[in-house]
């Protein structure tokens, strides 16, 4: 039976006998507790589709925004598509057709002539064509929250529903108008009449909801500090992403405890202006409120609001008793090691001290955390509070198309030789070209030095547009007065403000709806803090656009996932995973989109950064101790969402190695045999590939002894598929007798009548060396956890379906007695498996018979070579051809490249029945044998498109 019967009867005959696949039906709908939704459907079918076909009723701008990235790249690969959009009801937005009309190689045209209501999606893709019609139309809300349905089924071009739906779509087209600037003008001219709208100007500042209350995440940061209070804490630092509410949370804080006098310092005046705004109208009269900076010395309120260049001054502080202020809150808390913020904090007692900051990261070795006495009440990341809807949605493009005039060519991070005026024509050529939410576009520039902020600007205001540079040097008024410009309507209206990195922090203009990057990123925190400028939420906003010229940085493109994501784990496969699955770790409403130039250049960036060097792993070690207020173990990486623990073990062998240069004290007690011991064990056996090792570990941790099935039967309660022959596998291993290259001399475990027991010599350093038992314990935990952050994940003969394995991971869960990773190269039979492990990316230094043809034909089919000097008669191919592939599976590894060291499990493969199979043919003049395989679980969308990218 092929796989697309097979798929057929899954679908609508039986799902439980046969195997879902190609041609299974499914159906779509829009679920926030598994993040499934149409969107995610498009998006996946519109990368790498041959052709498309949409036909919807509604278009709006937002909801074009969720696919718009795909079919800009879509569009400049030649792809063609058609699009009819329907005047119905005059619901579709004229911007949308403004913006998808830029489209070179899509036909659009606009149904008017009949109401059409339809919502339907067709793509062409490796013969088939994938159709989706339902209840959603191209609207932000029906692709990700709306309770829609929609069916998702396939067809081949004999298949009759293909020429069903297509009929129909062309029925409508033929009845549709050609999409032009003139009729997008007259359909804007009858929108604007139907639906009466008249241009007008909303000042977020003074629409105020009746009640104000807050949101979950400050509810649980009021709760832990009144318990910090409770436990009689005297200070807490809050830390909260841009926008997210500090000063409200803040306010809520202090409408709660009631202080008879409270000061909040801040670092510019109009942001103490606008916190005594937001203070006022929450507690409203019940206290007198006054300012504490330039010409206003107010000393008599009740609540006051300072800036810290006046509050800090002699003369100033002087006129206030040190135990005046019952309540003080300090803004930006991560500025405090400064000469003036420490007057401030060590001249008055209050009874508590808040602090609060985007960034408590310090580069200059200040500790904010011990300042605040590692009292962290609330950490709201970007990400989080995407999630939480406290931020306005964004979509991030990521292009490669602006080039440095630079003839040499080798340092692209040089913007010595810049030509700006082309520049200048290339960046308004990507603003126009992604605009914004409502077509008014108020931004910001981020460049890369002084002058090119003024080489820019120069060009740019010569192109006709409006900007202005804030260096260093600008006077606060003047950024006042252009935050206000920008801000306004008119031709007074800034276009843009354009800065080096003075705009990163501490400004307040909720319009900004661009954001244009033509710098490298260097750093997570200037990222996020830039592109933080334009993610609040104001009237008439609907999301940021955010432009980052990227392609031509290439040694630091690994930050821009780090940023993006809100990753901090510097893992390289975990940040591979992330670019090959961008949707699934991208909020909800938003889109990360990098041309195909751009994510490749990001993948060799992460193929060739040093992100284990001692110097970062010492910082982000420096760091969390200093978050915790001690020395920290794994788990506590883990627990804290910082860096992935398991670097250090790569680095040193194990963490407790690591500690013998970065924190020799931790481990003066450890012996040079135990450390080889954790060193094994941290390599070998908690390093979550398999879970058994750390499972008996666990037990006999916590209870003198076990036996097998006491063992088999928590693997049972974790859901965990094993066989008795894994549990004595995992006891020879423990006992060092799967690679015995670690040269470790000693058994962990003794095995007395059935029962499992540690040896005398681990139990003696268990139970009297504390340091070992730390160490030894935190890295079985690190273990339980790493391989629970799988999930309930398919597994298939002990491997989980699509994690990444080494050849050496392979030995020990298919229970090989000893370490075998040197002598399998691509492939080796054993008696219950056959393990084929798969280069796609050949290094074009090794010998040209070893460059074997392998590829995905499609996500179910791969394309292999054998070993060359191999014919149809030799012994390894015979086995193959013979083989009984219900009883001796053959299983799949693919990896990019070597630069991945590991490889990602693809389940167990067929070879193709219904054609000739293994073909004799030549590479290099050597005989080698063509396999087609037939994957049984089909390759992920993402990962295929990233498995075939840049493959020759």
């Amino acid at each position: 039976m092929t796989h697309k019967t097979n798929s057929l009867l899954h679908g609508y005959i039986d799902s439980e006998k046969y195997s879902r696949g190609l041609y299974t039906p499914t159906l779509i709908t829009n679920n926030p507790e598994t993040g499934s939704n149409l969107k995610s459907q498009l998006r996946e079918l519109l990368n790498g589709c041959e052709s498309y076909w949409l036909n919807v009723a509604f278009l709006t701008n937002s909801g074009l925004a969720q696919i718009r990235g795909l079919l800009v790249e879509l569009d400049q690969q030649n792809v063609k598509g058609k699009i009819i959009i329907s005047s119905y009801q005059f619901f579709t937005e004229p911007i949308a057709l403004e913006n998808i009309h830029k489209l070179k190689n899509v036909e659009v045209r606009l149904s008017q002539e009949i109401n059409s209501h339809a919502k339907g999606y067709i793509f062409k893709s490796h013969g088939h064509f994938d159709i989706i019609v339902g209840s959603s139309n191209l609207t932000k809300n029906a692709l990700t929250e709306n309770n829609e349905w929609n069916l998702r089924i396939s067809s081949t071009i004999d298949g009759s529903i293909y020429e069903e739906v297509f009929n129909e779509f062309y029925y409508t087209w033929n009845k549709s108008t050609e999409l032009t600037p003139d009729v997008i003008r007259s359909y804007n001219e009858k929108y604007l009449k139907s639906t009466n709208i008249k241009p007008t100007v909303i000042d977020q500042d003074v629409k105020y909801s009746k009640t104000i209350s807050p949101n979950s995440m400050q509810k649980e940061a009021l709760q832990r500090l009144n318990e910090l209070r409770r436990q009689g804490e005297s200070r807490a630092l809050i830390i909260s992403a841009t926008g997210t509410g500090k000063t409200f949370l803040a306010a809520f804080d202090v409408q709660k405890v009631k202080p008879k006098k409270m000061l909040f310092v801040v670092h510019r005046l109009s942001i103490a202006k606008k916190a005594m705004e937001t203070f006022q109208r929450l507690i409203g009269d019940k206290v007198s409120f006054g300012l504490y900076s330039g010409g206003e010395t107010d000393t008599e309120a009740d609540y006051l609001f300072s800036t810290i260049q006046t509050v800090s001054r002699d003369t100033h502080i002087n006129n206030f008793n040190p135990s005046l202020f019952d309540y003080i809150i300090i803004d930006e808390t991560h500025r405090s090691g400064a000469a003036s913020y420490q007057k401030l904090i060590n001249y008055f007692k209050p009874a508590f001290l808040l602090g609060m900051t985007a960034t408590p990261e310090r580069t200059d070795g200040y500790d904010v955390f011990k300042l605040f006495h590692n009292n962290i009440a609330t950490e709201i990341r970007l990400n989080q509070a995407m999630e939480e809807k406290l931020l306005c949605d964004f979509h991030y493009y990521g292009v490669s198309n602006l080039n440095i005039d630079d003839s040499d060519n080798k340092n692209l991070e040089n913007f010595t030789r810049i030509d700006y005026q082309w520049q200048a024509k290339k960046v308004l050529e990507q603003a126009k070209y992604f605009g914004v939410d409502n077509g008014n576009t108020r931004g910001l520039i981020f460049c890369s030095s002084l002058d090119h902020c003024y080489g820019l600007d120069h060009w740019l205001s010569m192109l006709g547009l409006n900007v202005k540079v804030i260096d260093g040097n600008t006077p606060q008024e003047n950024r006042d007065h252009y935050f206000d410009l920008l801000e306004k309507e008119g031709t007074e209206k800034l276009d843009y403000l354009i800065s080096y990195d003075v705009l990163n922090e501490g400004i307040d203009i909720p319009k900004v709806n661009q954001i244009i990057l033509i710098r490298p990123t260097q750093s997570a925190i200037v990222f996020v803090q830039q592109i933080g400028r334009g993610l609040r939420k104001a009237d008439n906003k609907e999301f940021l656009t955010i432009i980052d010229f990227i392609g031509n940085y290439r040694n630091n493109n690994f930050m821009i996932p780090v940023a993006l994501f809100g990753d901090k784990s510097f893992n390289k496969d975990r940040l591979r995973k992330m670019m090959v699955k961008i949707d699934r770790f991208t909020p909800q409403n938003c889109t990360i989109n990098f041309d195909r130039i751009s994510k490749q250049r990001i993948f060799d960036s992460i193929d060739k950064a040093r992100l284990d060097s001692k110097r970062l792993l010492d910082n982000d070690y420096q760091y969390l101790k200093r978050k915790l207020g001690r020395p920290p173990f794994m788990t506590d990486f883990t627990e804290s969402g910082e860096r992935d623990p398991y670097t250090y073990v790569t680095y040193s062998k194990s963490f407790a190695s690591y500690l013998k240069k970065s924190d020799p004290d931790r481990v003066m007690s450890i012996t040079n045999e135990q450390f080889k011991v954790l060193n094994y064990l941290s390599t070998e056996v908690n390093n979550g590939k398999r879970l058994t090792e750390t499972i008996i570990l666990d037990i006999l941790l916590k209870q003198e002894s076990a036996t097998i099935a006491e063992i088999s039967k928590v693997h049972t309660e974790l859901k965990i598929s094993h066989r008795e022959e894994d549990i004595k596998h995992a006891l020879h291993n423990l006992n060092f007798g799967f690679n015995r290259n670690h040269k470790v001399y000693i058994k962990l475990i003794d095995v007395v009548n059935d029962r499992i027991y540690f040896t005398e010599t681990a139990n003696e350093w268990v139970k009297s060396n504390r340091e070992f038992y730390e160490f030894f314990e935190d890295n079985i935990q690190f273990g339980l956890s790493l391989f629970s952050s799988n999930g309930n994940s398919e597994t298939i003969e002990g491997f989980v379906l699509h994690e990444k394995y080494s050849r050496k991971d392979f030995c020990r869960i298919a229970n090989i007695p000893n370490n075998e990773e040197s002598v399998i190269y691509g492939y080796k039979p054993y008696m219950h498996c056959i393990p084929i492990f798969v280069t796609l990316k050949k290094d074009l230094n090794i010998s040209k018979a070893t460059q074997y043809e392998d590829y995905l034909i499609s996500k179910n089919e791969l394309h292999w070579m054998s070993k060359h000097s191999r014919n149809k008669k030799s012994k390894d191919i015979i086995d193959f051809m013979t083989n009984d592939y219900n009883k001796r599976p053959v299983l799949l590894f693919i990896q990019k490249s070597k630069a991945e060291n590991d490889f990602y499990f693809m389940g167990k493969i067929n070879p193709r029945m219904d054609i000739e199979n293994f073909r004799e043919t030549t590479i290099d003049n050597k005989g080698v044998v063509e396999v087609n395989w037939i994957l049984q679980s089909e390759c992920p969308e993402d990962l295929f498109e990233y498995f075939n990218a840049n493959i020759k």
